[in-house]
């Protein structure tokens, strides 16, 4: 009399390759955001200021809003007029489209960089996840075993 022995492996499990899946899926957006902006967290200070200063798209944003106000100041010392010289050659117009771009670039890495603190968090609780998950699968395949070998 032969008998068939059904051969169980352990990765098998739904709840293991449910984790594996979403671990899977996680490094792929991961790698794509990093595939996308390979020097994210560079490019995200290139425009930063450091003690407190203004970075640069706060500075582009007062000149657009500002420049030709402090171009027309009267009644200053003569030791000024350098001052408002410099303030009459900068353009609005231009200061504004310099925001505007500097506003795109810096918005879509941040987006990115919120994205990939998200992704990192929810893998790491899918790790921290996988040591309960891995000895539930053991205690499972244990089981089955069992229940193989005593039915031979």
């Amino acid at each position: 009399m032969s008998r068939t022995i059904a051969v169980v492996e352990f990765d098998e499990t739904p709840e293991l390759r449910e984790f594996e899946q979403k671990l899977a899926q996680n490094e792929q957006e991961q790698n794509k955001l990093k595939t996308q902006y390979p020097n994210l967290d560079r490019e995200l200070t290139l425009f930063s200021a450091t003690d407190g200063q203004p970075d640069a798209l706060m500075i582009f944003q007062a000149l657009e809003h500002h420049a030709q106000r402090w171009a027309n100041v009267e009644g200053i010392d003569g030791r000024l007029t350098r001052v408002k010289e410099e303030f009459a050659k900068i353009s609005p117009t231009n200061a504004g489209k310099c925001a505007r771009m500097l506003e795109d670039f810096l918005n879509s890495r941040q987006e990115a960089r919120k994205e990939l603190d998200r992704l990192e968090r929810e893998r790491n609780a899918l790790i921290e996840n996988r040591s309960r998950i891995i000895p539930q699968c053991l205690r499972n395949y244990r089981r089955l075993k069992e229940v193989i070998l005593m039915s031979l």
